[in-house]
């Protein structure tokens, strides 16, 4: 989950009651921080304070950082804030892959969506192309190595229209390295 980068808090944040409860998932993300989350509450009356941030639309759904069991739940949150336009999805966070401004936004986490062009592959890398010129324009990147068991044909996705989730990096134009199945959304 990634938390907005400038929120407006009004009636939409979630309050925070007590008790409230840290449950580390036993892992960490790449850069060695502890995944969690905060439950709010107690007994029968438990809530995941991340689901209340997505569903207020406060923070968006990073499923490279997310346990698997946790995914499904996380994004039918996220979608509840954005069919009725709740905090951050007031003023949608999508970039058009056509954007030739993007890698501005290196450092950024995004949300890019775009129909994919072309895709082509190296020894060990895969690439899904949003324009004509991949060395300008809009790719995305996924190692082999992380798309193993994956159950997605990324070169099916050619000339689909996909929603892209991670953080831009300015390399030949502007690039989200993907790392997992759920960075990618068919539109």
């Amino acid at each position: 989950m990634v938390l907005a980068d400038v929120v407006t808090v009004g009636d939409t944040a979630p309050a925070l009651p007590q008790p409230a409860t840290l449950r580390s998932a036993d892992q960490q993300d790449r850069y060695g921080r502890i995944v969690g989350d905060l439950w709010l509450g107690a007994g029968d009356t438990l809530s995941s304070m991340s689901l209340e941030l997505l569903r207020s639309g406060l923070a968006l759904v990073d499923p490279a950082v997310m346990p698997m069991t946790c995914l499904e739940a996380a994004f039918d949150a996220e979608r509840e804030a954005e069919a009725e336009a709740r905090g951050l999805w007031s003023d949608p966070p999508l970039a058009s892959a056509t954007n030739p401004r993007l890698d501005a936004e290196a450092g950024a986490y995004r949300l890019v969506e775009g129909r994919i062009i072309s895709t082509g592959e190296t020894q060990r890398t895969i690439y899904l192309n949003f324009g004509r010129d991949y060395r300008t324009d809009f790719t995305v990147l996924v190692a082999k190595s992380d798309a193993k068991g994956w159950d997605v044909d990324l070169q099916a996705l050619e000339g689909r229209r996909v929603r892209v989730r991670g953080v831009v990096e300015a390399w030949n134009g502007a690039m989200i390295r993907v790392e997992h199945p759920g960075q990618i959304e068919r539109r």
